[in-house]
């Protein structure tokens, strides 16, 4: 029997146990859930799986040695200190987590153990970049990336024109970080609210954008002279954000209130997690991808789309079955050792795309030759 560890029961951890689940090949597989909240252990066990509370990375590493596979679905701001104790006992990792820590820290351990670990195997990063890899197969190169993707209500929400899906801190995250793009050859850090892009959407019309550090090992593994991710909002919604940061409520620096240390940043996240969570405002969501690649007059262009509603929204629904069905192509198909993004591993797309589409999504792909 198969061992499987995954680590992190939350909104995307939770789907992809779900869908891991019902995926054959994954069949006779015993699954363990490691979580910090004892209150997971009811979700975890009506989901089939045994339940160990853990706060510790250590801990959770001595747990998961000898396991088959460990995803990892945590916070961006923890997920490091897992990986870096996983990488230690010598287990094949997929993580989901959007952290600013260059994966490729990890390659001399995951390397000595012969194991592998496979980051941001998301929806983007993740399924963005497999797509970016396959167009540098059908071309033979990039001269312009563009990845276009958003998670948006079906219509826009006020106050920001937006629902939440996923982890209200970590997609606070994306309007803070440094956003890393490719301008003439050259990698530049921008400020993700300096300027407002615009995009004409097939089926949304005109959307907003911002740059969005998303490209990541992109950096590493793509030679291309234009290269950056887009993240599509409703138009209006990049002026509040930015009304928010003026205020300083982006800011992660604690202030004292009432005697009280505390996040601007963090206390803003637990509000949108309360006044703009999906469930509650009762509206549906789509997730949008686009990959655009060029390449000496040749053309590539990808589109997935995914609908979701209150109860199911499709952002975590596509990382999740992301997320899953590279754990089972890692556990049945096997990796070189190392770090190996999905850029890299292109010959598990008919995999990930069959999951893709048996929850719900819309995929299409067009090459133009020049």
């Amino acid at each position: 029997m198969c061992r499987v560890v995954l680590i992190g029961l939350g909104r995307v951890g939770s789907r992809a146990l779900r869908i891991a689940q019902a995926l054959e090949g994954f069949e006779g597989c015993e699954f363990v859930v490691l979580d910090a909240d004892p209150g997971k252990r009811r979700v975890a066990e009506e989901l089939g799986a045994s339940f160990t509370r853990v706060e510790a990375p250590a801990d959770a590493a001595r747990l998961a040695r000898g396991s088959d596979l460990v995803m990892v679905s945590l916070p961006s701001s923890v997920a490091p200190r897992f990986i870096e104790e996983l990488s230690r006992v010598c287990v094949d990792v997929v993580d989901v987590s959007y952290s600013a820590v260059d994966p490729y820290v990890f390659e001399k351990p995951f390397l000595g153990c012969g194991s592998v670990y496979v980051p941001d195997a998301g929806f983007a990063p993740g399924y963005s970049n497999m797509l970016v890899g396959e167009a540098l197969r059908l071309l033979g190169g990039a001269e312009k990336v563009e990845i276009l993707v958003g998670g948006i209500p079906k219509r826009p929400v006020p106050p920001i024109g937006y629902v939440v899906t996923w982890s209200a801190e970590d997609l606070l995250e994306e309007y803070t970080r440094c956003a890393r793009i490719v301008v003439d050859g050259k990698v530049r850090c921008v400020d993700p609210l300096e300027e407002v892009l615009r995009f004409e959407i097939e089926g949304f019309g005109m959307l907003e954008g911002f740059y969005s550090d998303g490209l990541r090992t992109l950096l590493r593994n793509v030679e291309a002279l234009n290269m950056y991710e887009a993240t599509l909002r409703w138009p209006g919604h990049l002026s509040a954000m930015k009304l928010l940061r003026d205020l300083g409520l982006l800011e992660d620096r604690p202030l004292e209130v009432g005697g009280a240390r505390v996040s601007p940043r963090k206390l803003l996240a637990r509000l949108l997690d309360e006044v703009l969570a999906i469930s509650r405002i009762g509206i549906g969501d789509v997730a949008i991808l686009e990959v655009r690649v060029e390449e000496s007059g040749a053309r590539y262009r990808a589109r997935a789309v995914m609908e979701g509603e209150p109860n199911d929204p499709a952002t975590p629904r596509f990382t999740a079955a992301v997320f899953a069905a590279t754990g089972l192509a890692v556990l049945r198909r096997g990796a070189e050792p190392g770090v190996k993004p999905l850029e890299l591993l292109t010959p598990y797309k008919p995999d990930v795309d069959r999951v893709l589409r048996r929850l719900g999504a819309s995929t299409a792909t067009e090459v133009v030759q020049r």
